[in-house]
């Protein structure tokens, strides 16, 4: 049976395609993507980091990781500029951004970036993966 080179080439080229949407977010956002646990590790030895969660304020109201703060994506760049100078404090401090999954953790680093965050972090599988590992969530 001989295949056809162009379907060969279409398939690879979707294959690609799928690779990069799924793999975009952590290129374009140029840090470490964390697991859960690291996060959690650093929470239980009581380490100051600071934990963003960039959901909508109803997800954020149904389960988060106890004591982080609600930023969500669409307000980051904003409330980043309208802080300016309040912020200062942080800018040097580990920063963890969680969404539901991880994308819109990933989009929300840039935003940290321009505005001088220098130890920025995304937590790999957000959400969904600190559930799945029964950590605690709070309401």
């Amino acid at each position: 049976m001989q295949i056809d080179s162009n379907l060969l080439l279409t398939i690879a080229l979707f294959g690609l395609a799928v690779l990069s949407f799924r793999y975009l977010p952590r290129i374009l956002a140029g840090v470490p993507f964390v697991p859960a646990n690291e996060l959690k590790g650093r929470l239980d030895a009581g380490d100051e980091v600071v934990v963003i969660d960039v959901r909508t304020a109803g997800e954020y109201a149904g389960g988060r990781i106890p004591g982080a703060i609600n930023l969500p994506l669409g307000e980051v760049a904003m409330r980043l500029r309208s802080l300016g100078p309040e912020l200062d404090a942080y800018k040097a401090q580990p920063v963890y951004t969680i969404c539901r999954t991880e994308n819109r953790a990933a989009s929300a680093i840039r935003a940290f970036k321009k505005a001088g965050f220098t130890d920025l972090k995304v937590v790999a599988g957000g959400m969904g993966a600190w559930r799945r590992l029964k950590f605690p969530v709070e309401t």
